[in-house]
This record gives C-alpha cells, sequence and structure tokens, in this order.
C-alpha cells in the first residue's frame, strides 16, 4: 500500500506539472478508484416520509438529529412537518453542477453538501471521508459532530422553505433561502458551537433588509450567515416570520426573473 501511494502521489506531482489546475479533477478521480467502495444502506429515522442514504453509521444519527431540529424550528411559524417527504443522501463526493446561460453544465464543483430544488433531495458529504474530516466550519473552526449535524439542519431548512414556498404560494428567493438556513442552522446549535461561530466577525452585521441578497451571499456565504443572524437577533426580530409568510420584499427578484441564480443551494 506504501508503495501504490508512493506512485500515486509521483503520477500526481507529474500531472499538476504537465497540466496545472486541470490536474485536480483527474487525481480526483484516480485517488477515488483505488478506495474500497462503502456500501449503501437507508434508514428513515422512524419516519415513514424520510428516506436517508448513508455510508458510516453515523450519517443516519446525523441526519435524524438535523432533521428533528429543523423540524422543531419550522413548526414554531405554523408549518406541519409531519408527512413532508424529506430524502438525504450522503456520499463520498458532493458535487454541484455549473451551468452556464444555456444551461448546459461546463463544470462540477466539489462542495460539503446542498440542497437541489428540482430533484427535491439533499446531498451530503459522508462523515469520516478526508474531504469531510479536513474541512473547516464557518471557514475556520475544525469538523465536529456537532457543526456537521449543524449543516444538516442548513440543508434540510432549504427543504421545508421550498415545501412552503409552494404551500403558501410565495417565490423562493436564493438568498432569502440562505438566510433563513442560516438562521436555523445557528440558532438550533448546542451553546458552545452557537458562541464560537458567533465569536467570528465581531461587531459585524447586516444593516438593512436589502442586504439579503445573492451578491452579498456570494462575496462570503459564511460571513452573510453569521451577520444576518445578528440582524435577526438584534434589528429584525419579525423577519423570519414574515420571510415564511411570503410577506418579505425579495431584492433578488430581478436576478431570478432574469434566469441568473442556480437552482441548487449548495454549502461551500
Amino acid at each position: 500500500m506504501r508503495v501504490l501511494r508512493a506512485l500515486i502521489e509521483i503520477t500526481s506531482l507529474v500531472l499538476i506539472l504537465l497540466m496545472g489546475g486541470h490536474a485536480f479533477a483527474l487525481i480526483q478521480i484516480q485517488s477515488s478508484a483505488i478506495r474500497p467502495t462503502m456500501e449503501k444502506r437507508t434508514g428513515n429515522c422512524g419516519l415513514s416520509y424520510v428516506n436517508v442514504i448513508y455510508l458510516n453509521p453515523m450519517d443516519l444519527t446525523i441526519a435524524c438529529e438535523g432533521i428533528k431540529r429543523a423540524q422543531s424550528f419550522f413548526d414554531q411559524f405554523g408549518f406541519d412537518s409531519n408527512g413532508q417527504k424529506i430524502e438525504v443522501e450522503f456520499k463520498e463526493e458532493v458535487l454541484n453542477p455549473i451551468k452556464n446561460d444555456k444551461g448546459e453544465i461546463v463544470e462540477w464543483q466539489r462542495v460539503y453538501g446542498l440542497y437541489n430544488r428540482e430533484n427535491e433531495k439533499i446531498e451530503m458529504s459522508s462523515w469520516g471521508t478526508d474531504y469531510l474530516m479536513s474541512r473547516k466550519v464557518f471557514d475556520s473552526l475544525p469538523i465536529n459532530y456537532e457543526y456537521h449535524t449543524s449543516v444538516v439542519t442548513h440543508e434540510v431548512s432549504h427543504r421545508y422553505h421550498h415545501i412552503m414556498s409552494v404551500q403558501r404560494g410565495f417565490h423562493m428567493a436564493h438568498a432569502t433561502s440562505e438566510f433563513i438556513a442560516y438562521n436555523v442552522q445557528i440558532e438550533t446549535m448546542a451553546d458552545k458551537e452557537r458562541a464560537e461561530v458567533l465569536a467570528l466577525w465581531p461587531g459585524k452585521k447586516l444593516d438593512y433588509e436589502t442586504h439579503i441578497n445573492s451578491m452579498i451571499w456570494a462575496s462570503d456565504p459564511h460571513a452573510f450567515g453569521v451577520l444576518g443572524y445578528r440582524f435577526w437577533k438584534q434589528d429584525s426580530p419579525d423577519i423570519l416570520s414574515r420571510m415564511l409568510k411570503g410577506e418579505f420584499e425579495d431584492p433578488d427578484i430581478m436576478l431570478e426573473v432574469m434566469g441568473a441564480m442556480s437552482y441548487n443551494h449548495q454549502h461551500q
């Protein structure tokens, strides 16, 4: 195995020298090819309307807790989560398609997790994979069980926001959904981890409702989440209620009408 690993490292170095930045995707494919395939299993958290496809038993435990947190939060706003379909698949690699203005896939971006509005499915990186265990949450905090659970809650929140938008007949705006999901994620964290997150970007917050837009979100998604949480708590305690009733005036509406926004909500 050591010899094989050394050969892969040498091959990777040669590819980098020959192909520059384009070598990364090929190296990923070669490395994945020598890993033993993990067996997929299914579970439902004891709920008939939930389907979790997982590779590591910890995935199922984390999914069930993440779903439970999102259910508890959204049900406070008059949403009945009972019976609402939830599908979560844990994978070695979660790939988000990047499309051009013609809707053609031009590249694949590896992400932590995502919710796809088109197939109504959540995809998450599996617990224990090299990729996940090397990740930093909110760009700087080492991954642990609690943080990973919170990201599942984030993605399930997109799913529930989507369902509510259909039920109540309002538009599901991209940045608005990210604002909601980050607030649910942070609010339902354990106290210790929430305090660590809120120690980031000290003294900063969103200043106006118009700052809940995809340009500010895209400039730094995780900072957007923390600053948005402070805005909710300090300046606009009724904003989530208005968003979930469809009463929030969406700053992104023009971008989305023009088809410039993705249907995927990815956690990078």
